[in-house]
C-alpha cells in the first residue's frame, strides 16, 4: 500500500520515495469492556532519492526516514504527538546548504501532521488509508 508516491518538486530537482523497508511491529484487535478496539504500534523505513541537474550533469542523493511509534493514536483528534521521525542521507556532502534545507522542507518532517505537498504528507495519506482498511476488517 505504501507505493505510488508522486515526485515532489524542490530546489530545482525532484524528491521521490523509492521503497518502504524494515516494517516491524504489532497490530491487534482486542475487545475491551465489550468494545472492539484497533491497536497497532509499527515502525518502518521510507527510502527516498533527490535528483537534480547541475553543471556536472544529473546528480542524486539518497536518504531515508526512519518512522517509529506509528501507533493507533497518531491520527486521533487531539493527539499531541505524531510518530518519531529520523532523517539520514547516504551522502549529504553532495547537497549545498540551501538545497539540503529545501529537501528537508519538502520531506515535511518539521511537524505532524506534515505540511501539505510534502513527501510525508503523501505518506500520511497512505497511512490513513491503511488505518481505515485495518479498522474496517473485523
Amino acid at each position: 500500500k505504501l507505493r505510488g508516491f508522486a515526485p515532489t518538486d524542490c530546489a530545482g530537482g525532484a524528491l521521490d520515495a523509492e521503497d518502504v523497508e524494515e516494517v516491524d511491529g504489532e497490530a491487534s484487535k482486542p475487545v475491551i469492556r465489550g468494545k472492539l478496539r484497533h491497536m497497532f504500534d509499527l515502525s518502518f523505513t521510507l527510502k527516498f532519492v533527490f535528483k537534480w541537474m547541475d553543471s556536472s550533469g544529473q546528480r542524486q542523493v539518497k536518504g531515508s526516514v526512519e518512522v517509529s511509534d506509528f501507533t493507533n493514536d497518531v491520527f486521533c483528534e487531539g493527539a499531541d504527538a505524531g510518530p518519531e521521525l529520523r532523517l539520514s542521507f547516504s551522502d549529504s556532502r553532495l547537497l549545498d546548504a540551501g538545497r539540503k534545507q529545501a529537501v528537508e522542507a519538502a520531506l515535511g518532517l518539521a511537524s505532524w501532521p506534515p505540511a501539505g505537498g510534502s513527501l510525508m504528507a503523501q505518506l500520511s495519506e497512505k497511512l490513513q488509508e491503511w488505518v481505515r482498511e485495518y479498522e474496517a476488517v473485523c
